[in-house]
């Protein structure tokens, strides 16, 4: 009786550690979902790349260039840029994450995310004018609207990802649902070919 018992108890716990394992996992790939107008690249894609970035990481700003010439290219990628900030380490990027998530309300999210990767922008008044000129913005509604509790939700849910992916580093890639991709240093930044050897080996990944 004992070890029927046992083995009972083994069993629900086996239950309990796959169920968990599922929820976990299911919790984690919703790093995969983002509304609309956070989301770039082509409606018909066969493969779907989230990327955590930091706008004042050098990696990140070298690595831009390559991977969206590789991203033109392919022709087939969804891709979800996860800007975050870590503003206790970065002070100011903050700023910069809430302006991207106010910016996708006009529609705007993917010229300001290039803008961002592009461009050194002091975000003083005349910096908002120009930014807010460059990409066709109401500046008005855009500082309202990076007060919002929705824009900053953003910002604390691709940290949390993050962290919950436990990737260290930024630039860091999440290709299809098998492949991670971490750049370290400008040292290892790849060339648009071989981004576009990374795109084949995630979709081979099954």
């Amino acid at each position: 009786m004992f070890f029927r018992g046992l083995s009972i108890a083994l069993l629900l716990l086996a239950v309990y550690v796959g169920i968990s394992f599922f929820q976990l996992r299911s919790e984690l790939f919703k790093v995969y979902d983002a509304p609309p107008e956070a989301v770039i690249g082509a409606q018909d894609a066969d493969l779907t790349i989230v990327e955590f970035v930091l706008y004042s990481c050098e990696a990140c700003r070298s690595i831009f260039g390559p991977f969206q010439a590789a991203m033109r290219k392919d022709g087939k990628i969804r891709y979800i840029p996860r800007p975050v900030a870590y503003e206790d380490e970065n002070p100011g990027q903050s700023e910069r994450v809430y302006l991207t998530y106010a910016a996708a309300k006009q529609g705007k999210f993917e010229q300001t995310f290039n803008y961002f990767m592009t461009n050194d922008v002091t975000l003083d008044q005349r910096g908002y004018e120009d930014l807010a000129g460059e990409l066709g913005l109401d500046l008005v509604r855009l500082k309202t609207d990076m007060e919002s509790e929705d824009v900053k939700k953003s910002l604390a849910e691709n940290e949390k990802f993050f962290e919950e992916w436990r990737l260290q580093s930024a630039p860091a890639f999440l290709m299809g649902e098998k492949a991670i991709f971490r750049i370290r240093s400008t040292d290892e930044i790849p060339t648009e070919e071989e981004f576009i050897g990374m795109f084949e080996k995630a979709r081979s990944f099954f």
